[in-house]
């Protein structure tokens, strides 16, 4: 991941990521992490990070544009 202060002075309101993480079996996951800035908020006073798991979808995703540039019975990449 890019170094966490670089990457919050870049996109000062809220910042985005996709980081890769490993599960307690071992496994990677792929995580969408956003990080706002909240420290001039007295009720919060720091950064809020907020992270979804996308490895499924992420797999899915490339599944499809396999299946879209590849023939199905072959696994050869079409024209």
């Amino acid at each position: 991941m890019k170094n966490l202060g670089k990457l919050i002075d870049d996109n000062p309101s809220a910042a985005r990521a996709e980081i890769a993480v490993s599960d307690a079996h071992g496994r990677r996951r792929l995580i969408d992490l956003t990080i706002t800035d909240l420290t001039r908020h007295p009720e919060v006073g720091g950064y809020v990070f907020n992270g979804r798991d996308v490895t499924e979808a992420t797999q899915l995703r490339a599944d499809l544009m396999h299946a879209a540039y590849h023939d199905s019975l072959t696994g050869l990449p079409n024209r």
